[in-house]
């Protein structure tokens, strides 16, 4: 990925457990409702999740950034670890869900 503006806290600025509470209620805001949503992102082969892991918006920028062939073997490397033993890459994820008013 090319590196973040000046200033800013990059593709993962808000993933640090309850930062993006603290902006928003620096900025006025009061949260309503927080909670944590579980996404299983299960494919069936290594194939099929490059496909759809090399389709998103911040793969697009690093592949206009270090070319397809990197980032496809970046990408191929970093799911490794969840390659289960008939081939399925299972990764299980979680979003931070808030609802707030100003």
């Amino acid at each position: 990925m090319p590196p973040p503006p000046p200033g800013s806290g990059g593709s993962f600025a808000f993933s640090e457990n309850w930062s993006l509470e603290r902006i928003l209620q620096e900025k006025g805001f009061k949260i309503l409702r927080n909670t944590d949503v579980t996404s299983v992102w299960d494919y069936p082969d290594t194939d099929t999740a490059l496909k759809g892991l090399l389709s998103v918006g911040p793969a697009a920028k690093a592949i206009e950034n270090a070319g397809f062939e990197k980032a496809y073997e970046t990408t191929l490397k970093a799911v490794q670890p969840y390659v289960k033993h008939d081939g399925r890459i299972v990764h299980n994820n979680k979003y931070r869900v808030l609802i707030a008013e100003k």
